[in-house]
């Protein structure tokens, strides 16, 4: 992952904010102007074509499955439902900056990366009068080497990120190292050109409103930093 010019992008375009330049009650890591510089891309034909394919689907390659090894992680995540949960695709990649597709499919809310069709979260979806809850998701024994946070907070984040459109804070994983430049390429290469704030610290307890508006392509509406 390069710039476009197939140069690193610049350490100095990730800074951290303090309240009350933050935008939410605590210090975040701005990594929007950092991520943008990237583009991704393969030399592998066949992924290239896996991702071209996906663009059409409608769930299919997902319905019914579970995420290999998957073990089940009990939450308390909820958002506002305004009564509309028509069944089909919530969000589809556009770019290969786009790292996942979800889709609400009759049996629970699906999470799979965008290159390859891998289905990662299998949410259990209860739809309310005003809210929509996630109360377990089935996660992909590979994604667990973080623990069961690191899992809710993912999930929490696609929600308000991809679904929502709102610029929510990414939380770092703890195996990472206590480096900035790791912080943000992680950001990258998990969540894409959706990667705008990172934390330390879990903050499911955000509602979408309480974060920025993301524009079309992720963009916030205007420069941190």
């Amino acid at each position: 992952m390069m710039t476009q010019d197939g140069q690193m992008p610049h350490l100095a375009d990730i800074n951290w904010l303090e309240p009350p330049t933050s935008p939410f009650p605590f210090r975040c890591l701005y990594v929007r102007l950092f991520c943008s510089q990237l583009f991704s891309t393969t030399v592998d034909a066949r992924v290239a074509d896996r991702f071209t394919l996906l663009r059409s689907s409608t769930g299919g390659h997902v319905m019914g499955r579970l995420p290999e090894g998957d073990i089940l992680v009990p939450c308390d995540l909820s958002y506002p439902f305004n009564g509309n949960s028509a069944e089909g695709p919530l969000f589809k990649a556009a770019v290969m900056e786009d790292k996942w597709d979800i889709f609400l499919l009759a049996d629970g809310l699906y999470f799979s990366r965008s290159w390859t069709g891998e289905l990662v979260y299998k949410a259990e979806v209860r739809f309310a009068f005003d809210r929509v809850e996630i109360r377990g998701v089935r996660a992909a024994g590979r994604s667990l080497k973080d623990g069961a946070a690191q899992v809710a907070c993912d999930v929490d984040f696609l929600m308000k990120s991809h679904l929502f459109r709102r610029a929510a804070p990414y939380l770092i994983p703890a195996s990472l190292p206590v480096d900035d430049y790791a912080a943000a390429m992680y950001g990258f290469s998990a969540f894409g050109r959706y990667a705008v704030y990172a934390a330390r610290d879990d903050a499911c307890f955000l509602q979408p409103e309480d974060c920025p508006t993301l524009g079309k392509n992720g963009e916030t509406p205007a420069a941190a930093g």
